[in-house]
């Protein structure tokens, strides 16, 4: 008896970690990707920085994933679709470029305006720009499709005209990075794996045997 005990508790105590895992990665997870460098998950939502103004950043890949939002990695190489919407007016006001940058030098997910600084030839690592424009309905979006994968560094340059100040944001992001729910159903099948793993070791196939004898008389 003690060593059934023994093996139950074992058991239920294993299937209830995993389980907890499961429930506790999924919990941090918003319909958004991870965030990181310029861009933070503030309230569920993608907020990006320039300087000491905001706009929320969303970006969309729709021929692969729909209407699913990320902050920054893309998993798949495809079309995407950058949308910033700025959360202070004056930023509608201002000319703004957005440029899309090869990590050319290996930099990854740590890039800062000084990297980019230092490319002896933007133009030429850049894989994507725009020219600085008013966005007077306070809203940018930016298409285009990637063919490659790896590490990109987006930059958003906001101009102030009269002040002759510059607002800028610097965002690395991976392109071909795995999803987290494209694992989803591994962790799912192996938390069932597991179980069922551990009914039939727990003689589960003889009780539901006896069981069904039972009903039968």
């Amino acid at each position: 008896m003690r060593h059934l005990i023994t093996k139950t508790s074992r058991r239920d105590y294993l299937l209830s970690y995993l389980q907890k895992t499961i429930i506790i990665i999924c919990s941090f997870l918003s319909p958004y990707a991870f965030s990181h460098g310029g861009v933070k998950l503030i309230n569920d939502v993608c907020v990006i920085s320039l300087g000491n103004l905001s706009a929320h950043f969303a970006a969309y890949q729709p021929e692969t994933r729909q209407s699913r939002e990320y902050c920054e990695d893309l998993p798949d190489v495809a079309n995407s679709i950058f949308v910033i919407d700025f959360m202070h007016d004056i930023l509608s006001a201002m000319p703004v470029d957005f440029r899309i940058v090869r990590d050319v030098q290996n930099v990854g997910l740590a890039a800062t305006w000084e990297d980019i600084q230092a490319i002896p030839d933007l133009h030429a690592a850049s894989v994507y720009y725009a020219e600085p424009t008013k966005y007077i309905n306070g809203s940018m979006n930016i298409d285009y499709t990637f063919n490659s994968t790896g590490t990109y560094i987006g930059v958003i340059t906001a101009h102030d005209i009269s002040s002759a100040k510059v607002y800028r944001a610097v965002f690395p992001f991976r392109v071909g990075a795995k999803d987290f729910w494209d694992y989803l159903p591994y962790f799912i099948a192996l938390l069932i794996a597991l179980e069922a793993f551990y009914w039939l070791n727990g003689g589960g196939v003889s009780k539901f045997v006896k069981k069904n004898e039972q009903i039968k008389k």
